[in-house]
């Protein structure tokens, strides 16, 4: 079960909101092939994936340089799961929140 979810993203390069689809999203420093750009300097070119599941959006780290914190407690590279308001920091400068209901 489960609803569509997005994630609204703030700071690096702009800010908006991300429908996640069910095969997920790869989230990195600029658009390339497969990769969605979320800017800043401190995002890696392939930082973290986003799934959708039930209760939320799996967000899990792939090896980023500056890293994935939740709550400012460096989270590694175990999946994450953000439930409906719950926000990540990538590279401690975009912030990613996950929405329940897909884009507003």
């Amino acid at each position: 079960g489960g609803g569509a979810w997005s994630l609204k993203i703030e700071g690096g390069g702009g800010g908006g909101h991300l429908p996640v689809p069910l095969d997920g999203l790869l989230l990195g420093r600029e658009d390339a092939d497969g990769v969605v750009g979320m800017g800043g300097a401190r995002v890696s070119g392939r930082h973290a994936t986003a799934e959708p599941c039930a209760w939320g959006v799996l967000l899990t780290d792939v090896g980023s340089r500056w890293g994935t914190t939740c709550a400012e407690v460096p989270w590694g590279r175990a999946p994450l799961l953000l439930r409906a308001g719950d926000s990540a920091e990538l590279g401690g400068q975009v912030v990613v929140t996950a929405l329940e209901g897909g884009t507003p």
